[in-house]
């Protein structure tokens, strides 16, 4: 039973890396496709929104790994390697993918002019996404217990999925270049505060009653949301709110933090 109670967070990494896996099987299909549309359970639109879903469902398998290594005490060195790799294709690769599938999307005209320009931040996301995790693992390692130095991975791809979401579900009122222009500066983005220096604040029990059911409400909400592919504003929202609050107060701490 000792070493059975590893499997728990094993498996939910196994099952986070196999469903970003199938998120960029999901994008590469839609190149195969005129039409580019797909009908799952309630989703209709492109290829690459549903491998967005897929993606926003790595995440919260993501959060069970972690919650479910120290609820158990089954953390170790292999699930921690086992993790990273696991990240690297589900936050890494997979939402390139998915920025490329719904430019493609966008129409064969528009996607042929401004792949060279999507390609390249593509690759500097995933090269962010990667030097993030390996520096997480040699570096990083509970040398900050209550901050993330840079922003996670995880969060990275989630922001990436949930932007493709709302873009597409609001195409007509941004457009498809915007569409096109917005993803490029989101990847751009995600991937220079992923191997930025900046704190972010972890997601943990605070003093504050209000704040911890304030945190448990919405982390169960966002449960319910994501695996079922629902109210993606919302979703959204919580990343933004995440962010903002944690680099925020991650500004005002860093000095006492990195002075200790």
């Amino acid at each position: 039973m000792g070493k059975l109670k590893y499997l728990v967070p094993n498996f939910f990494t196994a099952l986070s890396l196999l469903l970003g896996f199938v998120s960029i099987l999901i994008t590469s299909e839609g190149f195969l496709h005129a039409e580019n549309t797909v009908s799952f359970f309630s989703h209709n639109g492109p290829y690459a929104i549903l491998a967005a879903w897929v993606i926003v469902w790595c995440v919260l398998l993501d959060k069970l790994d972690g919650f479910s290594a120290k609820a158990l005490n089954a953390t170790s060195a292999f699930g921690a390697q086992f993790d990273s790799m696991a990240d690297l294709v589900s936050f890494g690769i997979a939402p390139a993918m998915l920025a490329y599938g719904l430019a493609h999307a966008m129409g064969t005209e528009l996607f042929m002019r401004s792949r060279i320009i999507l390609a390249i931040c593509m690759g500097f996301y995933a090269l962010a996404t990667a030097i993030r995790l390996a520096r997480f693992n040699a570096v990083d390692v509970e040398e900050l217990p209550d901050f993330f130095r840079g922003l996670p991975s995880t969060t990275a791809g989630g922001f990436v999925a949930m932007l493709a979401i709302l873009l597409y579900t609001y195409r007509d009122v941004v457009g498809a270049e915007g569409i096109i222009i917005t993803l490029e500066i989101g990847l751009l983005a995600c991937g220079a505060l992923m191997v930025s220096p900046l704190l972010l604040s972890k997601l943990k029990p605070r003093k504050s009653r209000f704040i911890n059911i304030f945190q448990i409400v919405n982390i169960a909400i966002a449960y319910v949301c994501g695996f079922g592919m629902l109210i993606p504003e919302y979703l959204f929202f919580l990343i933004l709110l995440y962010l903002s609050v944690g680099f925020t107060y991650g500004l005002i701490k860093k000095n006492e933090i990195l002075g200790k």
